[in-house]
């Protein structure tokens, strides 16, 4: 109980030390018509900011740092590079091969992968045409004609190089991983927000980079019984988990670890521009999940999939994401 006293007495004397260095924590609600928007400056050097427009609802955590007068404002990012791979081994498989789901590849069409176990640059397939216009949320693969003991996924890298020039990841999963959810993430195509603040007569101007002060929001005070703790949860959720929860349509959870790239590289790949893992023959109507795919090797028949007939193309329903 002494411990646990003196650490509550220490994180204390942390809030009393901060409150009397800086002026800055505290609240600024910068919520404008169609636009909500919150900063909270915490005492304890970390800050939130949530920002709410039409679809998109985010909220950016990070640290701060004071000096003469200056705020200086660093988000700190979830993932750093933009495949988040969970993997693990299901004891329910009917079938040989690998399941791979992919969730949120839509918001970039030009990812390709290979499931080759050495790198060869013409084994790249696209997982979306390019200039395709609608999209599942997520779409399922199987790989049945080879062991996949290694993967790579890629995307292009643009800039004064060639457009075709990509960078590539390599995955090795755990043997007897044979069940995969792979994620998008658009964080990592844009760098970390930096921001500078300064306060005048409790009013608190932004800035970016070289750019001019605008106003954000009128200072309000935090409350002397905030704790503190209550947002560690948006820090946590900052960062990739090393394991992650999901459930199956029969609602029995499973856990997947995550899978890290073992190797980053640059490569000219040799692409088909008109061939895609889950291409679409029209712009129809589009359900949530799209049928699954199954990849074969030449010359050895199909298991016979479900047809799902299309929907009457008097009523047709387009879903596009953001």
């Amino acid at each position: 109980m002494k411990k646990i006293s003196l650490l509550a007495g220490m994180l204390v004397l942390n809030m009393a030390i901060y409150a009397q260095t800086s002026i800055f924590p505290g609240r600024y609600n910068g919520s404008k018509p169609e636009i909500a928007q919150e900063i909270m400056i915490l005492p304890d050097g970390r800050f939130l900011f949530s920002l709410s427009y039409g679809a998109m609802d985010k909220v950016m955590v990070g640290k701060w740092t004071e000096k003469d007068g200056k705020l200086s404002l660093k988000e700190e990012k979830a993932a750093s590079e933009p495949f988040v791979i969970f993997g693990r081994h299901s004891n329910n498989a009917t079938d040989k091969g690998k399941a791979f789901t992919f969730k949120g590849f839509a918001e970039n069409t030009s990812v390709a992968v290979s499931f080759e176990d050495a790198f060869e640059a013409n084994s790249f397939k696209l997982l979306h045409l390019r200039d395709q216009s609608t999209f599942s949320r997520s779409n399922e693969l199987k790989v049945t004609d080879k062991p996949v003991h290694q993967f790579f996924l890629s995307k292009p890298v643009y800039g004064p190089s060639e457009e075709d020039n990509n960078v590539v990841y390599t995955f090795k999963p755990l043997p007897g991983w044979n069940d995969f959810v792979l994620y998008y993430s658009t964080e990592a195509d844009s760098p970390p927000i930096s921001l500078q603040a300064v306060l005048r007569n409790d009013s608190l101007f932004l800035s970016e980079g070289k750019g001019g002060e605008q106003y954000f929001a009128v200072k309000k005070e935090l409350s002397k019984e905030t704790d503190l703790r209550k947002f560690d949860r948006y820090f946590l959720d900052a960062r990739i988990p090393d394991s992650l929860s999901l459930r199956d349509t029969d609602g029995n959870a499973h856990t997947y670890n995550l899978l890290k790239s073992k190797a980053r590289f640059n490569s000219k790949l040799i692409i088909p521009e008109q061939e895609a893992h889950f291409q679409r023959d029209d712009d129809a109507g589009m359900d949530q999940e799209q049928g699954t795919v199954v990849v074969e090797s030449p010359g050895v028949p199909p298991p016979k999939v479900p047809v799902v007939k299309p929907k009457p193309k008097t009523t047709p329903v387009k879903k596009k994401l953001q």
